[in-house]
């Protein structure tokens, strides 16, 4: 099992997409995706391999045409299918109101200063943030900037394009964290951006060892 660590943060920085604007994303469906490759991962290692066949110059293809440049091609996408095809199957993350608010009030923060990375007027990190809510500060953090929809956002996570050690990957497909809070929204300098921040516990509290 990880050991707990506070207010851990990682952010995605979005390769720049090469055409399109932005629009709203759907939190659940987002949520919806993720478990989708959580319960299932050889599943959706299967359609990483497919993507990969439509690379075309180091770039990918939203399905509404929004064209991303990437830093390493088809080669990280295809590392994340060799990993998730040996995956074991994980449980679904579960909503979490609590998390779900810090999410929110950095998404809202960051998203108005056009700023990037895990400090905003909403607090100086995800366990600060998830504190002022009510919760505890034994979280971690992920952000996607500059994606479109739900399964571009979990991609990007899942393939980890350009992020040495794939940390946000690993921390998604971690059994030991169990819910989330997610909050996507306008970024006033990469378009989009979405916010999720995962605790092993609700809102974020230690974990209560089992009595023996």
């Amino acid at each position: 099992m990880p050991a707990l660590r506070p207010g851990l943060a990682l952010t995605l920085l979005a390769a720049p997409a090469l055409a399109g604007g932005g629009r709203a994303l759907d939190e659940a469906a987002v949520l919806s995706v993720l478990n989708a490759v959580r319960q299932n991962p050889g599943g959706y290692a299967d359609f990483l391999r497919r993507a990969a066949d439509g690379y075309q110059n180091n770039a990918y293809v939203e399905r509404d045409g929004t064209e991303h440049a990437t830093y390493e091609g088809t080669r990280a996408v295809e590392e994340a299918a060799r990993v998730l095809a040996a995956a074991r199957p994980l449980p679904a993350l579960e909503s979490d109101p609590i998390l779900t608010a810090a999410a929110r009030d950095h998404a809202e923060a960051q998203g108005r200063a056009g700023s990037i990375g895990h400090v905003s007027s909403a607090g100086s990190s995800p366990g600060a943030r998830v504190r002022s809510r009510g919760g505890d500060i034994y979280v971690v953090e992920a952000i996607s900037y500059g994606m479109r929809s739900p399964e571009a956002v979990v991609r990007q996570w899942m393939v980890d394009d350009g992020v040495v050690g794939r940390g946000h990957r690993k921390l998604l497909m971690t059994g030991f964290y169990r819910y989330a809070g997610i909050w996507c929204g306008p970024h006033a300098g990469r378009t989009t951006m979405c916010v999720i921040d995962l605790s092993a516990t609700p809102g974020g509290r230690p974990v209560v060892p089992a009595e023996r």
